[in-house]
C-alpha cells in the first residue's frame, strides 16, 4: 500500500471522471421529466461517449491498474469490474435504441435500473482505490445515488 499523497492524482482523476459521468446521468434523469425523445437520445449518446472513454482509459492502464500495482490482491476485483464495461455499454445501447419510448414508465424504470448498475460499478471502483491507496479520506460515494 502506498501513501495517499503519492497516489492522490489517481484518486482525483477518478473522482473527476465520476463527476462527469454523474453530470451526464443527471441530464438524462432531468430529461425523463421532459418530453423530447430526440434530446433524450442526444443525452444518452453523450453519456455513452463519456462512459466509453472512461472505460477505455481504465482498460488501457489507468487508476485501476495502479491500484493493482499497489495491492495485487485486487486483481480479481479489477478484472471483474473491467468485464462489466461491455455489459454496461450494451444496456445503454438498448436505452438509446428505445429513446423514442423515453416518456413511458417502462423506459423510466429501465433507465433507473441502468443508473443503479452504473452507480454500483462506480462504487466498486472507488472501494478498490480506497483499499489500494489506504485512505479513509476517499469517499466511496462522492455523488448522489442515481435513480433515486
Amino acid at each position: 500500500m502506498r501513501d495517499y499523497a503519492e497516489c492522490q492524482a489517481y484518486v482525483e482523476h477518478l473522482r473527476s471522471e465520476h463527476k462527469q459521468i454523474h453530470e451526464a446521468v443527471v441530464l438524462v434523469e432531468h430529461e425523463l421529466r421532459a418530453s423530447d425523445p430526440l434530446r433524450m437520445r442526444g443525452y444518452l449518446q453523450q453519456l455513452r461517449e463519456t462512459l466509453s472513454a472512461h472505460f477505455v482509459e481504465e482498460e488501457q492502464g489507468g487508476c485501476l491498474e495502479e491500484a493493482v500495482c499497489c495491492d495485487p490482491r485486487l486483481s480479481p476485483d479489477v478484472s471483474r469490474i473491467e468485464h462489466e464495461h461491455a455489459d454496461i455499454l450494451k444496456l445503454l445501447d438498448r436505452l438509446i435504441a428505445r429513446s423514442d419510448e423515453s416518456q413511458t414508465p417502462d423506459f423510466h424504470e429501465s433507465f433507473r435500473q441502468f443508473a443503479k448498475i452504473l452507480h454500483a460499478h462506480e462504487a466498486a471502483e472507488n472501494r478498490i482505490l480506497q483499499t489500494a491507496f489506504g485512505t479513509g479520506e476517499f469517499e466511496p460515494d462522492d455523488t448522489a445515488r442515481y435513480g433515486e
